[in-house]
């Protein structure tokens, strides 16, 4: 086995081709994968009666990954969006790094 990787190898680098990495970071752990549609259900059960709200905060969740809103923007739109809802608020406040929290580092606005 240890034959023909080294051929191959030597294939690859003969026509320049790049060596794929076999080692791959491990997927986050569930939890963290879970938090973010756990907070967009309880949006969506908070925001029942108000869904242009949850509507928009997809919208602009949107914007915000393909680059077209910065990060500091995307804060103060969905506090304004989201004034009247402190818990919302807070649950947002979870996935956003430590300079732009709503609440700051206390928890407490």
């Amino acid at each position: 086995m240890g034959f023909t990787g080294s051929l191959k190898r030597a294939r690859e680098e003969e026509k320049g081709a790049p060596m794929v990495s076999r080692v791959r970071d491990p997927p986050p752990p569930p939890d963290m994968r879970e938090r973010p549609l756990r907070f967009l259900a309880t949006m969506q059960r908070e925001l029942a009666n108000e869904t242009h709200k949850y509507n928009e905060f997809i919208d602009v969740m949107g914007q915000f990954k393909n680059g077209r809103m910065d990060a500091a923007s995307l804060v103060e739109y969905v506090t304004v969006l989201l004034a009247g809802h402190p818990d919302l608020l807070r649950g947002f406040d979870e996935f956003v790094p430590m300079d732009y929290k709503i609440f700051g580092q206390a928890g407490a606005k």
